[in-house]
């Protein structure tokens, strides 16, 4: 059990999904006993339910739950001879739990703004990471919910960043050309969630820059600038309230719909 826990743990830190298989009941001569688990993910598997057939099919179907994004935690019946021709008999119930990646927030700019952000943010479950070039305010001590703070160019950091499908960004750098730059550099990787601190004005300059470039229309309109859901209030607090009340809306339709585009307007 300790190398299983280990093993699950090493995959959750290396952002793999996988999926905890454990054995709730079993009934006449089964091969798991009650408590027996593996985890399994795309290309590998650890623990056991038990060997052979049941073993084999409990794998399969685990793996069909990470590439269809399923989400919600199920049990499963097996009649281990009518459905798997097992000659030991019996029956098992087991207990499938999908354990994703936390979704991963990368906040460029470490002024007011990114550290009420930060702040609720970690409460919120995502994996914090600040990113400023300003040494006196990029700090552990500015930002204790962080996991990581890093004193560097914003776009040094991109270039060694490797982002997935449950990355979050959030520009708010102190330069709008640090901004541009950001967004050149996040656009064409994986992510759930661009946003931008800024007006309409800044949009439509930036639209305009980015088409110069090359970018499509289609990735151009990934990006959410101006930021967040209107409250009638512009502090810091409030606005970071905003913030990240449009990427829970954004979170909580991907975890309903994987693999959907997030909702419209928001």
């Amino acid at each position: 059990m300790e190398r299983l826990l280990g093993v699950l743990a090493d995959l959750i830190k290396n952002r793999k999904p996988c999926v905890l298989v454990t054995v709730v009941s079993g009934s006449g001569s089964v091969p798991g006993k009650p408590g027996a688990r593996m985890v399994v993910w795309d290309d590998g598997q650890h623990g056991t339910v038990g060997g052979g057939s049941i073993e084999y099919r409990v794998a399969q179907e685990a793996r069909t739950m990470l590439e269809k994004g399923h989400q919600a935690p199920e049990t499963r019946s097996y009649d281990l001879a009518n459905d798997l021709g097992m000659v030991c008999g019996g029956a098992m119930e087991v207990f499938f739990e999908r354990v994703d990646r936390p979704s991963r927030l990368v906040i460029f700019g470490a002024g007011h703004i990114g550290r009420s952000l930060a702040l609720m943010a970690a409460e919120a479950g995502f994996e914090v990471t600040v990113v400023d070039e300003r040494l006196e305010v990029a700090t552990a001590e500015r930002f204790p919910s962080a996991q990581q703070v890093h004193a560097v160019e914003p776009a040094d950091f991109c270039s060694a960043f490797e982002s997935d499908p449950d990355t979050y960004f959030l520009v708010a750098t102190h330069q709008h050309q640090r901004d541009e730059e950001v967004v050149r550099r996040v656009l064409p990787v994986a992510s759930a969630f661009i946003g931008v601190v800024g007006s309409r004005t800044k949009r439509a300059t930036f639209e305009n820059n980015l088409r110069k470039l090359g970018f499509s229309d289609e990735q151009i309109a990934r990006v959410h600038m101006p930021v967040g859901i209107p409250l009638g209030s512009n502090t810091p607090a409030d606005i970071a309230v905003s913030i990240l009340a449009q990427m829970i809306v954004v979170r909580s339709h991907a975890e309903a719909e994987p693999g959907t585009r997030p909702i419209e307007g928001v």
